[in-house]
C-alpha cells in the first residue's frame, strides 16, 4: 500500500504516534526545543476542536455556512493525489490529511 507513494525511509518502521526523522529534523530547525511541548499541546487542542465541530456539523444541515471550510476540504481531499493509493478513499493518508487541513483551518481561518 505505501509503496506507491514517495516516502521517507522511516515511514515503514513508524509505530502509532511516532514521527519520522525528516519531520523531527524540520521541527528542530523551525522551533526551539522549549516550544515543542506547546506545539504538541496546541495541535491536540486543535484536533479536539475539529472533532467537536465535525460532530456539530453532522448534527446540522450540511449547507450551514459555518462549515464551508470543512465542506471544501471534503471536496478536495479525494482530488489530492488521486493516483496515490495512500490518499484514496479509505486509505491511511486521507484521514491524516483531513485532520491536518481541518486543524489548520481552525488555527488560521
Amino acid at each position: 500500500m505505501l509503496n506507491n507513494r514517495r516516502q521517507c525511509e522511516c515511514d515503514l518502521n513508524l509505530k502509532e504516534g511516532e514521527t519520522c526523522q525528516r519531520a523531527k529534523r524540520w521541527m528542530r530547525l523551525q522551533f526551539r526545543p522549549d516550544e515543542h511541548p506547546y506545539l504538541r499541546q496546541k495541535y491536540s487542542e486543535l484536533k479536539e476542536r475539529v472533532n467537536s465541530l465535525r460532530e456539530e456539523q453532522n448534527a446540522k444541515e450540511y449547507h450551514d455556512n459555518k462549515f464551508d471550510y470543512f465542506q471544501q476540504i471534503e471536496k478536495d481531499l479525494l482530488r489530492t493525489y488521486p493516483c496515490q493509493e495512500f490518499y484514496r478513499e479509505g486509505g491511511q493518508g486521507i484521514e491524516m490529511l483531513r485532520q491536518v487541513l481541518c486543524c489548520f483551518c481552525i488555527f488560521d481561518p
